[in-house]
């Protein structure tokens, strides 16, 4: 039980679940960048084999 967290207080001795909530929704942002980043990664790679088959259509089935 290493992981213990001070709880963050508001002046009149509340807990502050706004500071709690802001720093979920910054964490899901982070985690849907991440996600975002890897999803363009992999969608370049068959963005790239296609333009790259469009590229050749108009010489396949020619007869040199």
């Amino acid at each position: 039980m290493d992981n213990i967290q001070t709880i963050r207080c508001r002046r009149d001795g509340s807990i502050d679940t706004a500071h709690d909530i802001r720093k979920g929704r910054a964490q899901r942002s982070q985690a849907a960048h991440d996600l975002g980043k890897v999803a363009a990664r992999s969608a370049r790679k068959p963005i790239i084999c296609l333009a790259a088959i469009v590229a050749l259509l108009p010489f396949i089935g020619t007869q040199t």
